[in-house]
């Protein structure tokens, strides 16, 4: 698998689905490959190129790649289509701490349920929500019955909104 994968590049990080069928690896110049491990197609991610990356994770369902990145000025997670290389959205976080180690990267891993786990240089490591379902069970739980009229009225008036936890 390692010269399936280091054909080509010289990779820094290396993660591998939850099913096995996949890999993803960052490369020295920051690129993104992933690789169908039956087929050895190779997909390179487009979008911005941050200096200093390292990690790489998938989610849980194997369609997203999230990798780590660092700048002197600011931390990070890039979020890219495992099918087609595509950048879907780049997260920042709070810049890191004056007492923060800076030589230390971003970390990402994955977490519980479509989350990941991050560690930046300021050393916090943050649990981050991936995908529309664990939000809505999340608000569902917050908010499991029927808004009164008056709460309803003000945080959803002229909205058209259907009642997501019935």
């Amino acid at each position: 698998m390692t010269s399936l994968l280091l054909d080509k590049a010289n990779a820094v990080g290396i993660g591998v689905d939850h099913e096995g069928n996949q890999a993803a690896f960052s490369d020295v110049e920051s690129h993104v490959y992933v690789v169908r491990l039956d087929s050895g197609q190779r997909v390179r991610a487009t979008g911005y190129l941050p200096e200093m990356t390292d990690d790489v994770a998938f989610s849980r369902d194997g369609s997203l790649v999230f990798q780590g990145f660092s700048t002197e000025s600011t931390q990070g997670v890039r979020i890219l289509d495992a099918d087609s290389g595509d950048q879907l959205d780049v997260w920042t976080t709070d810049p890191p701490a004056a007492s923060a180690n800076p030589g230390a990267r971003m970390q990402v891993v994955p977490g519980p349920a479509n989350d990941i786990l991050t560690l930046g240089p300021d050393l916090k490591v943050v649990r981050r929500t991936v995908g529309v379902e664990a939000w809505r069970d999340l608000l569902c739980g917050l908010v499991s019955q029927r808004l009164p009229a008056r709460e309803r009225a003000r945080y959803l008036e002229g909205l058209d909104v259907e009642a997501p936890c019935r």
